[in-house]
């Protein structure tokens, strides 16, 4: 078994993280799956930290209870699992946990 990063994400098979299998995915179909599987990915980020059952793609970060420290939190871990820089003047834009994961591919295309 491979080991995992210092969150607990384990690496695919192929010994790479989430990141790079993200990365080439290029199709228009492949990124709405993209899109759900970073979600979904933030939502299990999430919840490794707060309990919070009712978590989904469109949730309001703020209405689930992540304050701006527990957000920033998440920012971090989300830096770190997907290996990108998240920038302080995107933060206005990030309500929901996809708007999030949508950040997290653009950031992941930027880099690639």
């Amino acid at each position: 078994m491979l080991a995992p990063n210092a969150y607990g994400c384990q690496p695919c098979r192929q010994g790479r993280f989430p990141s790079a299998t993200l990365m080439s995915m290029s199709s228009e179909n492949t990124s709405t799956a993209a899109r759900e599987a970073v979600a979904r990915q933030i939502i299990d980020l999430v919840g490794n930290d707060a309990e919070i059952p009712t978590l989904t793609a469109h949730s309001a970060l703020q209405s689930q209870g992540l304050d701006s420290l527990k957000i920033m939190s998440l920012v971090f871990k989300i830096e770190e699992h997907y290996d990108i820089a998240l920038d302080e003047a995107d933060a206005d834009d990030l309500r929901t946990v996809d708007d999030l994961a949508a950040l997290v591919l653009r950031r992941i295309e930027e880099q690639s």
